[in-house]
């Protein structure tokens, strides 16, 4: 499913794991049912655990090397 908001859309996409919501382009061009593929850089994201809270940025962020 799309919202489209005008200057961004919401993306509402079904997977094995749940529901992914995200935010894109409000010109996106996107059908019902139509399948999609994502790229999410870690920095963008916002994660739950299992009780709706949110997790530390830390927890998921991949370990960067020392510069």
């Amino acid at each position: 499913m799309s919202e489209r908001l005008g200057e961004h859309s919401y993306i509402h996409a079904d997977h094995a794991g749940g529901t992914l919501i995200a935010k894109a382009p409000g010109d996106t061009p996107l059908g019902s049912g139509e399948r999609i593929r994502v790229h999410v850089p870690p920095a963008a994201c916002h994660l739950f655990d299992e009780q709706g809270l949110a997790l530390r940025r830390s927890t998921f962020e991949p370990e960067r090397a020392a510069a």
